[in-house]
């Protein structure tokens, strides 16, 4: 029986905006230890979570994807770090996120390439709308969000910070008692933007 490996598609964060956003957290940690906070190098934008599949799947959807990617010539994306938002929403949040802005157009369109190959994989769609955000923390009880988080949140000092999301990933995800572990399996660099 093949080994099921948890993964998903991302766009990682260059490292020095990964350490931006890692300071900040420290100071949100302070004001609502209760979260879990997301670790400085798992900060990614999802395009897809794939599951649980067996590892020669996986490296079947890995090729296609390259191959598909190379295909397409789809550029490097300009992206930017937005407002702050609980998701779903307000009255009962499980994501502190920071929405993501800049060419979404072209994010979408990556995020569909994605996803119809995984569907030729016989990997499901996934059935809610895509939104490009990255998670800083999870909420366990919507009473941890307290009146100063969202103070020191409406101050948002990333609110316009740009960024280039120049390589796809697809990542495996270990859950360990510590917070999740991420491997990369395979990574694609997007074309320079013109």
């Amino acid at each position: 029986m093949d080994e099921l490996l948890r993964s998903f598609v991302c766009l990682p964060l260059q490292h020095d905006l990964q350490k931006r956003i890692a300071a900040w957290i420290r100071e949100l940690k302070n004001t609502a230890p209760s979260l879990k906070w997301v670790r400085p190098e798992a900060l990614h934008v999802t395009l897809k979570f794939l599951g649980s599949l067996p590892y020669p799947l996986l490296c079947d959807y890995c090729e296609t994807l390259r191959r598909t990617l190379q295909g397409e010539k789809i550029p490097a994306i300009a992206l930017r770090l937005e407002n702050v938002e609980m998701l779903p929403h307000l009255r009962d949040p499980r994501v502190l996120c920071l929405r993501i802005g800049g060419d979404v157009v072209l994010l979408e369109k990556l995020q569909r390439l994605v996803e119809d190959m995984a569907e030729t994989k016989g990997i499901p769609r996934e059935k809610r709308r895509f939104l490009p955000h990255l998670t800083l923390a999870r909420v366990r009880e919507p009473r941890d969000c307290s009146i100063s988080l969202f103070e020191s949140v409406s101050s948002n000092p990333l609110h316009g910070v740009e960024w280039i999301g120049n390589t796809l990933v697809v990542m495996q995800s270990d859950l360990r008692p510590t917070g999740p572990v991420y491997t990369p399996i395979s990574e694609q660099t997007l074309l320079p933007s013109s």
